[in-house]
């Protein structure tokens, strides 16, 4: 992994979902006439806090560089060729990938929990998250297998070196909300041993993780 160059959006960045095609049309558009700001370039930790149950859950992702061939990374639903061929197009005209593909795995080097904040980029909050974004010093390096979480289009249509968020498999804070229970069951008979470790043992989606 490496880290990325960042850029801050002076004018926010919102396009409504209605259906495919149109929230991606309207991010292009958006995207071409986007206003930004260089910062440099280093590592992004994510802090989001959200009310879940009654529960207050704080989750940490951290933003970085993978090249597709150095992992094992396993889908969880199909894609829409339509979808694959626009960010394709998006990737040969935008210099930038706006957005990441969320990837959980098992933390097992401690780079999220070892992650030293060293600057407040940005706070936002959206649907009851509240977002904040940090540079980071970060040592270590994100396990070898992971599965997609969010981003499949964006998985395949870039290239070989993809904009990630990686999230702890472990981590309390992914939680499963109602309507993803029926496709977790089902990445957990399909996805239940995405690999074997180091030790040789079996590598399994947690109860209680979600996508």
């Amino acid at each position: 992994m490496r880290p990325p160059e960042i850029y801050i959006s002076e004018d926010g960045f919102h396009v409504p979902y209605e259906d495919l095609w149109n929230f991606l049309q309207t991010s292009w558009r958006s995207l071409k006439g986007k206003r930004l700001r260089y910062v440099g370039r280093g590592y992004i930790l994510i802090v989001q806090t959200f009310v879940l149950g009654g529960r207050r859950f704080s989750r940490r992702a951290l933003l970085s560089f993978i090249r597709k061939g150095d992992y094992r990374i396993f889908p969880h639903e199909n894609t829409f060729p339509e979808g694959v061929e626009f960010y394709r197009m998006l990737s040969r005209e935008v210099d930038f990938q706006f957005a990441p593909v969320m990837l959980i795995g098992e933390d097992r080097e401690g780079v999220l929990k070892g992650a030293r904040i060293l600057e407040k980029l940005a706070e936002v909050s959206h649907y009851g998250v509240e977002t904040v974004f940090y540079t980071a010093d970060v040592k270590g390096e994100l396990p070898k297998e992971m599965v997609i979480a969010d981003g499949h289009h964006r998985f395949e249509g870039y290239g070989d070196e993809i904009f990630s968020a990686f999230i702890d498999v472990r981590d309390p804070a992914l939680v499963i909300l109602p309507p993803q229970a029926d496709q977790h069951a089902q990445v957990q008979d399909e996805k239940g041993d995405i690999g074997k470790g180091e030790g040789g043992e079996g590598y399994n989606i947690p109860d209680g993780c979600g996508f």
